[in-house]
């Protein structure tokens, strides 16, 4: 068998002989201390005597928060063949006891300290790694020291009990049961395709069932003990803290950790196949579309040096040219003759498990257009490799780069712990330096006006190098001919003359300045600290001057009515704009297509989404502040002038029909899509997603009819909230909304918001919603009806915490007690635009056979809160995270511009 070093030593030679010299990366060492690449500055790394690494550093966003992470460099690569699956047990089995923790009680603890169960307390399972983290509201010694023996217990005191193995086997299933769907499992047979003989794609992180259901506790030890190791550890820390203090506490807690079994030899992965052009066809109910072609060489496993950052950059801009070619082709752009026939197709480079590196075009098309995306996909693929990027195409992918790297740079100073934290675990796992953006942006600023065009061509040669090209073709209908049809068209399309590609016309941004218009009124909310403008139009400002995200503007347009002026006989088109289709945005404006603003707009941060709201259609952006006239023309360019082109809406609505089938492939999914409407009596104004019969039916004149006249004139009102000051934010909306023609003032809510109602007699026997997915799969709901937000908001206040303490229990009996579900869920709403409506929903993913087992419990639960008075320590952990979090949202721009946005 060959050995680790001479698998590293093939795999250097084969993708790259002048990598022969270059070092390679060490595993459990920082990479700054053997590289010529600086870490962050900011932060404390050190390593304790047994091995474990550490990090720390001091953050103040959000105030007197701290974020704790520990990092197991071992996954699910790890396993042996009888403990596949055993990886993400262990980390379920992390919260169910430990030798001063009892079962159950780590999550208590947290929620006392304000720390909500997913939200803040979580963990996740990969092929090489297990993460914890912590995100702690509070950064008092006494809180800090918890959180750290919270994690010292998880490294090394773990119970492994075996009367605590059995339900959580349950949960385990459960998790497996809810993402076995035809998209994962077509993801994987994709995954096999690529790394042909390797182990990564024998070792999926949720493993085998009948080894979930049968293996005994000590199996499950034998793995804990082998690998939660402190050589195999990282603990980071970033928050409002003392970094000195969190250091020693570090030390103290850790540095008697030592490892119960000899260090083993780390799992041979195999190596890439040497393989030409080959064929993968995949075929199954509810698969959804999707066209692959690959090129895989072995894993790329220098050290994380600037010659390997030099390399990686010019990669990069590869990757970026030949994205925009494909995104320039999807949106109806040419090449060699023919409009490409696909859907979205975008170019990735990666390094995978250190196990292969893989060029990857993913091409989303209609199903029966597989054989022109292949052909369309293959030709753009050859005339770069051929005749490699024209000047201006990298200058566009440097100039996509640098902002990118330019608005991480100007927000370092507010990014949060959380982010950090993550980004440090990120490149601890990768055995690479953990740099900040700045750091970032200054060596890519000092590297692009160096590269030659020898470095680009051999970027080119390295993105479609090793075994390839492959094609994975996947869909729910079979291929007539099969792999041999797909091959032959692959052989045609790598036979045809290719040319080189041609530059496009210039373009021009044709929305300028306006002359600003008057300002009618201005006033301030002192408490809030809130500007209030309204402008001679008609339209209205609301702004606010925050310093909780450097360099960051957000930015809300209120147009119309929203669903209040949503007529029966337009209610049935109200998915075009729910925001989760970007119809609007596809179509673009009616001078720029989508691909022109994104060509023209490469140097800008800009963003558009549109929704809609319950009394306003959104159009919602963030920015930054140099940006904000660039942004706000084009939300209003959006908003008079919107493009509604027929090919880009023809061609997100073929995206759409091809998410069809997998949503009806699984309980989850059939649920997500009904719920809404179901809450709301049927009202298909509150559908979020299309059947197939109105998608079909769709044509833009609806699109037009449903936000036509809102749009041309109804009212306006912008909030804006962040690091702008207010004759900045002012003058900006002067000069765009606040210079259309008139707009009327919002009209008071009439007999319309009490058309909003929740299911009337709807009787004993549940509802039924069939799915097309595994049978064992079902999602079960009750639901209660509430009030209004403003029929007694402090009474709505109390409902939500009668919901959290729902959620407590339903997890302690569906999830802790009998394993039945994953991930139970309740949540409170209340309408502040309809009156009369809001509702308790609780919701379980769960085994068929076991719905009648959910609602006997539910019910029992509901006796339980009615008939016995709330203990004290159930509602501090059911109130505590919520007012945590509300707090912590406080101090965002997000929470601002969506609070200030219903000020109006």
């Amino acid at each position: 068998m060959m050995t680790r070093l001479a698998m590293v030593i093939a795999a250097l030679f084969w993708a790259d002989a002048s990598r022969a010299e270059e070092l390679v990366k060490r595993h459990s060492v920082w990479a700054q201390t053997y590289v010529d690449r600086p870490a962050d500055p900011h932060l404390r790394f050190g390593q304790l005597p047994n091995g474990m690494r550490y990090a720390i550093g001091h953050s103040n966003t959000p105030v007197d928060h701290t974020s704790l992470r520990l990092l197991i460099a071992s996954g699910s690569l790890s396993e042996h063949d009888d403990q596949q699956g055993l990886a993400h047990f262990t980390e379920h089995m992390a919260f169910r006891g430990s030798a001063h923790v009892p079962s159950g009680d780590v999550v208590r603890i947290l929620q006392r300290l304000g720390l909500g169960f997913g939200a803040d307390t979580n963990a996740h399972t990969g092929l090489d790694e297990t993460v914890y983290q912590f995100d702690l509201p509070h950064s008092e010694p006494e809180i800090l020291a918890t959180g750290v023996s919270l994690l010292r217990e998880i490294a090394s005191e773990l119970t492994l009990d075996p009367s605590e193995m059995d339900p959580e086997r349950g949960v385990v299933l459960a998790e497996e049961r809810v993402g076995d769907t035809p998209a994962r499992r077509s993801g994987m047979a994709q995954f096999a395709f690529q790394l042909e003989g390797q182990r990564a794609p024998l070792r999926l992180p949720i493993g085998k069932v009948e080894i979930l259901r049968s293996a005994p506790v000590s199996r499950l030890r034998d793995f804990y003990e082998a690998e939660y190791r402190p050589e195999n550890a990282t603990f980071v820390a970033v928050g409002a803290f003392d970094v000195d203090a969190v250091e020693q506490m570090i030390r103290a807690r850790f540095s008697d950790w030592t490892a119960k079994t000899p260090q083993h030899a780390r799992p041979d992965l195999g190596v890439v196949q040497k393989r030409g052009a080959a064929v993968r066809v995949v075929t199954a109910p509810g698969t959804p579309p999707l066209l692959a072609v690959s090129f895989v060489s072995p894993p790329d496993l220098t050290a994380d040096s600037r010659v390997r950052a030099r390399r990686d950059v010019t990669d990069l801009i590869v990757q970026g040219v030949l994205t925009n070619r494909l995104r320039r082709m999807a949106q109806g752009g040419e090449i060699q003759g023919d409009k490409a026939p696909f859907l979205f197709a975008t170019a990735s480079r990666s390094d995978v498990m250190r196990s292969a590196t893989v060029t990857e075009i993913n091409v989303q098309m209609k199903p029966d257009a597989w054989q022109a995306a292949l052909e369309a996909v293959v030709l753009a693929q050859r005339g770069l490799a051929e005749f490699g990027p024209r000047a201006d195409e990298i200058a566009r992918a440097v100039t996509q780069i640098d902002t990118q790297l330019r608005v991480a740079a100007d927000g370092v100073k507010t990014r949060s712990s959380k982010e950090i934290a993550d980004a440090v675990v990120r490149s601890a796992k990768m055995d690479e330096v953990a740099s900040n953006p700045v750091q970032d942006l200054a060596e890519v600023s000092e590297m692009i006006p160096t590269l030659t065009p020898d470095e680009i061509t051999a970027a080119v040669r390295r993105l479609f190098s090793g075994s390839g090209p492959l094609v994975f073709l996947a869909g729910a209908d079979a291929v007539p001919g099969g792999e041999a049809a797909v091959s032959a068209v692959l052989t045609a399309a790598m036979s045809r003359p290719v040319a080189a590609e041609v530059a496009g016309d210039e373009l021009r941004w044709p929305y300028t300045r306006s002359t600003p218009g008057a300002i009618a009124q201005q006033g301030r909310i002192e408490d809030l600290g809130v500007t209030d403008v309204r402008f001679a139009n008609g339209v209205r400002l609301l702004a606010k001057q925050t310093d909780f995200a450097r360099d960051e503007v957000a930015i809300w347009v209120r147009i119309g009515q929203g669903r209040l002026g949503v007529t029966p006989d337009k209610a049935a088109s109200s998915w075009m704009v729910s925001g989760l289709i970007p119809l609007l945005v596809a179509g673009g404006t009616k001078e720029l297509s989508q691909e022109d603003i994104q060509r023209l707009t490469a140097a800008n941060r800009l963003s558009v989404r549109e929704s809609m709201g319950d009394d306003a259609f959104l159009l919602t952006g963030t920015t930054r502040p140099a940006d904000l006239d660039r942004q706000l023309e084009l939300m209003q360019a959006y908003t008079v002038a919107p493009g509604l082109r027929a090919s880009a809406m023809a061609r997100v609505g073929a995206a759409i029909l091809n998410r069809l089938p997998q949503i009806e492939a699984s309980a989850s999914g059939v649920f997500s899509r009904s719920v809404k409407p179901l809450l709301h009596g049927g009202d298909l104004r509150f559908r979020d997603f299309p059947d197939e019969a109105a998608l079909k039916a769709f044509a833009p004149e609806q699109i037009k009819s449903l936000i036509g006249a809102d749009f041309a004139s109804g009212p306006i009102e912008v909030t804006m909230v962040g690091d702008i000051t207010l004759e900045r934010a002012i003058s900006a909306v002067a000069s765009s909304y606040g210079a259309l023609p008139a707009r009327p003032a919002r009209l008071p809510y009439g007999a319309a918001a009490e058309t909003a109602h929740f299911p009337q007699d709807t009787g004993a026997t549940p509802m039924v919603l069939p799915h097309r997915g595994r049978l064992d799969q079902a999602v079960a709901m009750v639901a209660w009806p509430t009030e209004d937000f403003f029929a007694n908001p402090q009474e709505q206040r109390a409902i939500a915490t009668l919901a959290a303490v729902l959620q407590l229990r339903i997890t302690d009996r569906l999830r802790v007690a009998q394993g039945l579900s994953y991930s139970p869920s309740v949540q409170s709403s209340s309408s502040s635009v309809f009156k009369g409506w809001g509702a308790i929903e609780a919701v379980a993913e769960l085994p068929a056979d076991k719905i009648a087992l959910f609602f006997t419990e539910l019910d029992a639960i509901a006796a339980e809160l009615r008939d016995t008075a709330l203990g004290e320590d159930e509602m501090i952990r059911a109130k505590r995270p919520r007012i945590d979090q509300r707090i912590q949202a406080q101090r965002t721009n997000a929470y601002w511009v969506s609070a200030l946005s219903q000020a109006h």
